[in-house]
């Protein structure tokens, strides 16, 4: 029993451990907090496995899933299943939703959002901003446009159970005599519209009452039950409003004006987990209230004493209160509570586990959590509730004594000032870490209010904490006191807290997203680029203050400055002559994989178009063939499979391709997946397969070596040669060296990676970093003249490389890491023309001593290529520098390298939950950062910036439509689409029909991959370059990057192209 009882505690926080130890009795007093209702709990969890599993797992217990993504979900089960989905493997951890209450207490011209008219003309129009509150007075005119239409999208409703109300219902509740007999959701408190209004009030009103995006579009969360909203329904608003951003193509701003004190206020929970998950991930921009706690006297802290005595008020009339306590790791402690008649629970020694006892007519119970798998401090949750009337009003005092000879700093918090009576509080508070969960959140935009009139912080705004290095908190600060906005029925009226500043903020981030995303200027203005511009933007004008500071944050949000220094930035690239490079943090479409291996993990992966399970014994593969020189496919080409894989013999499987010259996926014996994913195992992990290629009228092609890795598919690419006419049939034998990492090739030798530029010697030195369309690889040392050079697409490099030097096993994370470096390396090598200005003919060469290891005709992997076609053009570079970073790594294994990353080391921190930019900072510093190219060479088009999806219009789907027709005339099983600039159901198959051949993720949606591998198709299939005899083909030209004519490349030498 005791085992099961720390099993719970460790993946559960403390609420949990109450729930299963206090008497019902006492659970009856305090059932609003805690959620139960109908002897069920909602929790929220972070489960492995995929949805589906844990959904059947979950509805197997008698409850109900909904997943948010990111392997969180909710659920409602039964009180009596806690134990046993505490037990299970497939789920990680798990809390209980904490209560979040609302932080209320000439504003838009103060914030210099007035200004903007003259010189930006932005209103927020495109952007959709999002709330997460007690819902919306939709019938207010604040929220139509000049027509008197409405400009919310969607309110979802989870007060109700959850219902969905969309804009054409909304119209026509509006019209209607009876708007809530149609749509029956309403504000009850007001909050809600109020804070909606302050961001985005506009349409036929008095201008003094407009929000600061007064154009841009609304969805609304309601997620209040009663007083409160809980942190999971926090969770599935965001995940909504994500879906909604997602469906209307929009850029999305969100704001949470809600805040609590239940947490260590460190970023752990699983609300704040998630919120910083999405916010590292998606086209987002997340504001949060920073609380009004600052004066509020709910948070003693500081450092620990050998004894110490930290004295509280109870108001009348509390039933019951909950105090967080959080200490050091090695001070061992304990506590004695006394009430006002100076009755003690006497000396309790902290331990982790279930306390309870009484202090005269009063109780008390007390759950030490110990570490969890996202907290290393121990969580001490101290509940004091009276067995009948209310808690002993009057002076109380906890006593905190240090057992050992161990310091360190300690917090303690009571609940927010809307969940308690005002007078209750500590009566010497520390005023500092008083911001609100999940203000604390650390990529998140945190506001703190000031009043404007008088040019001071508001006392109640809450504060951050000291002596945490480069996190402040707050960010910046807003007016705060005194903000008129909307409500419901009509009117107006003010209101006051840091749920008022909050909003003001998040439409400036409509209106910034509006001017980079919407117009053009900066496809990349969200997440932490956006957040730059408003920190850097924020005036400072108090001359007793140091900024940044845990008060003011960066200073007092002003819009005009920080669009006077996008405009600037943006003036300072055009001026010179260079299109503007986007900065990203992490790359959308990463994934972090929480799924923590232990020592035998063995994973599954779905084979999407066969929908069969691989084994963690079974790979897959697939061939598809082309004819030499393009991208013309082959069909009826005969393949023969043979090989040993060490455990079992294949012999002659023959496959055929079809009419797009790809055969179907066929299985193949493996070795464990566990011999490619621990570093000490000296297996070989994976098998090897040889392949006859053979088609009337070509070359034979004979590959040697095929390396096929467990629950991965390999996509081997043929190359075949056209023999007809040349009087005789030639046969080509390629031969697959072994991977990097069981290989024996020679390590990295160390190079300063701040590389001088040459005198631009060759003709192709650049003004900034270019995707090349091709690169020449020399296949051999630097010095050996009679290695060949091959001329390969660049991103088929890239996949090249990454096949040949990790594992396609590996963590998404560790995957993109490691290409990030090779893409790295290999434009620095470009740009820098660090062999070309040494006088030689080619850009990079195959040896590990000195660049990557590249294998002419070798198989890629299906994970690893997908990935290269999401991030083939972002690179890391110094912050400062414009040279792509020469990211020298090493194994790890055999060779160590302190200064370098660990290939070994990377997949390890994946398997930590570590992202990819996470990973880079790790091995290269903090000073870092992930820039994408804007210009890719050869491509007829660049990517329009957002991607494209039914509803969407437009050239730029035009030249989709256009280029997937002419692709169709050598791929028939793509439809052919009317060219009309209408992205219908139509294009969409067109699409998905293309991802299927391409092995693209089928979406049916043009993303940045898919426009680019649809770009490299349709160059491939029509020889674009060389086409100059039509007007269509001028113009192409004109609007492709042609690189120069390449000095000292032999042209007669037989340069094979490789294609995915």
């Amino acid at each position: 029993m005791a085992e099961i009882q720390r099993e719970v505690s460790s993946k559960a926080d403390a609420l949990i451990g109450l729930l299963t130890n206090v008497p019902k009795e006492i659970l009856d007093e305090l059932g609003y907090k805690y959620q139960s209702q109908d002897n069920n709990l909602e929790l929220t969890i972070l489960y492995r496995g995929t949805p589906e599993q844990t959904k059947a797992f979950i509805e197997g217990l008698g409850g109900k899933f909904q997943d948010l993504g990111f392997n969180f979900a909710v659920v409602n089960i039964p009180r009596e299943k806690l134990e046993q989905l505490s037990l299970s493997n497939a789920i990680q951890y798990i809390e209980l939703p904490k209560s979040l209450y609302e932080q209320d207490q000439e504003s838009n011209r103060v914030s210099c959002i007035a200004q903007l008219a003259p010189n930006f003309d932005v209103s927020g129009e495109g952007v959709l901003v999002g709330f997460v509150d007690s819902g919306i007075d939709y019938t207010h005119p604040a929220f139509m446009n000049t027509a008197g239409t409405t400009r919310i999208e969607y309110i979802y409703d989870l007060s109700t159970g959850g219902n969905i109300y969309n804009k054409q219902m909304i119209e026509e509740a509006i019209k209607s005599s009876n708007p809530y007999s149609i749509v029956p959701s309403i504000d009850n408190t007001g909050h809600g519209t109020h804070v909606a209004g302050i961001a985005c009030a506009g349409g036929n009103i008095n201008p003094m009452y407009r929000g600061a995006a007064p154009n841009a579009s609304i969805a609304m969360v309601k997620a209040a039950r009663g007083t409160a909203v809980l942190s999971s329904q926090i969770m599935q608003g965001i995940k909504f409003l994500l879906d909604r951003s997602k469906e209307l193509n929009m850029p999305l701003v969100i704001n949470i004006s809600l805040s609590t004190n239940d947490g260590a206020h460190d970023g752990s929970s699983l609300l704040e987990q998630y919120i910083r998950t999405v916010q590292s991930l998606e086209r987002v921009a997340i504001v949060i209230a920073a609380g009004n706690e600052g004066d509020a006297g709910h948070h003693v802290g500081g450092e620990l004493t050998k004894t110490q005595r930290k004295i509280f008020n109870i108001a009348s009339e509390e039933k019951s209160i909950v105090m967080n306590l959080y200490k050091p790791i090695l001070p061992d402690i304990s506590i004695n509570v006394i009430n006002p008649m100076s009755q003690s629970s006497g000396n309790i020694t902290i331990r982790e586990g279930y306390i309870q006892g009484t202090i005269g007519s009063n109780r008390y119970d007390i759950y030490v959590s110990g570490p969890k798998p996202f907290e290393l401090n121990s969580e001490i949750k101290i509940i004091l509730s009276a067995r009948t009337g209310f808690l002993a009003e009057g002076v109380w005092a906890l006593e905190i004594n240090v057992l050992n000879e161990y310091l360190g700093e300690y917090s303690i918090w009571l609940p927010v000032l809307e969940g308690l009576n005002p007078a209750t509080k500590f009566l010497e508070p520390n005023q500092y870490n008083t911001l609100g969960i999940p203000a604390t959140v650390d990529n998140i935009i945190a506001v703190g209010s000031y009043n404007y009139r008088t040019n001071n912080l508001s006392s109640f705004s809450g504060r951050g904490a000291q002596n945490r290095g480069n996190l402040v908190k707050p960010d910046l600060v807003a007016p705060g006191e005194e903000i008129v906005g909307p409500v419901p029925n009509g009117g107006y009226d003010s209101k006051t807290g840091t749920s008022m500043a909050a909003p003001q903020v998040a439409g400036i981030c409509a209106l910034m997203m509006q001017w980079g995303i919407i117009k053009g200027n900066d496809l990349y203005l969200f997440g932490q680029r956006l957040k730059y511009y408003l920190l850097k933007g924020a005036q400072r004008r108090r001359t007793d203050v140091t900024y940044p500071n845990p008060l003011w944050g960066y200073g007092e949000v002003c819009a005009l400055n920080s669009f006077n220094l996008l405009q600037a930035d943006l003036n300072a690239i055009l001026s010179r002559r260079y299109v503007k490079q986007k900065e990203v943090i992490v790359t959308n479409n990463t994934f972090i994989e929480y799924n923590i291996m232990k020592k035998n993990i063995k994973r599954k992966f779905m084979n999407n178009r066969s929908n069969g399970n691989f084994r963690a014994d079974v790979g897959g593969l697939k061939i598809q063939c082309f004819r030499g020189d393009d991208y013309i496919p082959i069909d009826g080409a005969r393949i023969t499979v043979s090989g040993t894989t060490g455990f079992e013999n294949v012999n002659n499987i023959e496959l055929v391709t079809d009419v797009v010259g790809l055969t179907q996926i066929v299985e193949l014996p493996t070795p464990p997946v566990e011999y490619s994913l621990d570093p000490n195992i000296n297996q070989i992990p994976y098998s090897l397969y040889d392949l006859t290629v053979e088609r009337d009228g070509f070359d034979t092609v004979i590959i040697r070596g095929c390396q096929v890795f467990p629950t991965q598919i390999a996509y081997q690419v043929v190359n075949l040669e056209n023999n007809l006419g040349r009087g005789g049939m030639r046969q080509e034998v390629i031969n697959i060296p072994p991977n990097t990492l069981n290989g024996d090739y020679p390590p990295k030798i160390p190079e300063d990676p701040e590389k001088p530029l040459p005198p631009p010697t060759s003709g192709v030195v650049l003004p900034q970093p270019i995707v090349p369309e091709y690169i020449i690889v020399h296949q051999g040392v630097p010095d050996d003249p009679s290695a060949p050079n091959y001329k390969v697409p660049f991103k088929d490099y890239i996949k090249n490389v990454a096949s040949c030097e990790i594992y396609s096993t590996w963590t998404n994370s560790a995957i993109r890491a490691n290409i990030f470096c090779i893409i790295s390396f290999t434009l620095n090598r470009i740009y820098t023309e660090w062999y070309r200005g040494k006088g030689k003919n080619f850009d990079i060469t195959s040896s590990t001593a000195y660049d990557h290891a590249f294998a002419y005709g070798r198989n890629f992997y299906d994970n690893i290529s997908q990935i290269v076609d999401e991030i083939f053009s972002t690179y890391v570079r110094r912050i400062g520098r414009k040279q792509p970073l020469l990211t020298q790594y090493c194994d790890g294994k055999r060779v160590s390298c302190p200064e370098w990353l660990s290939q070994w080391g990377s997949q390890k921190l994946g398997v930590q939950g570590k992202v990819p930019y996470e990973i880079l900072r790790y091995y290269y510093g903090n000073n870092i950062e992930l820039v994408t190219a804007e210009k890719v060479a050869g491509s007829p088009q660049s990517y329009p910036g957002r991607p494209l999806t039914i509803g969407s219009s437009g050239s730029a789907v035009r030249t989709i439509q256009s280029q997937l027709n002419r692709i169709a005339r050598n791929y028939p099983l793509i439809p052919r689409v009317a060219e009309d600039g209408i992205y219908g159901p139509k294009t969409a198959e067109a699409v998905k029909t293309f991802q299927q051949i391409f092995g693209l993720p089928q979406t049916g949606v043009v993303d940045y991959a898919t426009w680019y591998k649809i770009s490299d198709v349709y160059v491939g299939v029509t020889r674009i370059a060389e086409l100059t005899t039509t007007e269509s083909s001028r113009i192409v030209r004109q609007n492709m990057f042609i690189p120069p004519i390449i000095p000292g490349l032999d042209n007669k030498r037989g340069i094979p192209k490789f294609y995915y």
